[in-house]
């Protein structure tokens, strides 16, 4: 009986190795995507933080 568990393992181990390839790749490709919007977001919040602060020197000028 394990014999026959072992034996059929063994078949199957190359289908499960390219089924986890494929799902450590399908998360490598995500886990990029991810990093790269992070940063597009860091940048976007960069922006963002610059306005403000010349709309706040604006306004305080406008005050003067």
């Amino acid at each position: 009986m394990k014999l026959m568990l072992v034996s059929h393992a063994a078949e199957d181990l190359p289908q499960i190795i390219r089924s986890m390839e494929t799902l450590a790749s399908v998360f490598e490709g995500r886990g990029r995507e991810l990093l790269q919007q992070a940063e597009k977001m860091r940048e976007d919040k960069a922006v963002l933080e610059k306005r403000l602060q010349t709309e706040k020197g604006d306004q305080q000028s406008d005050l003067k």
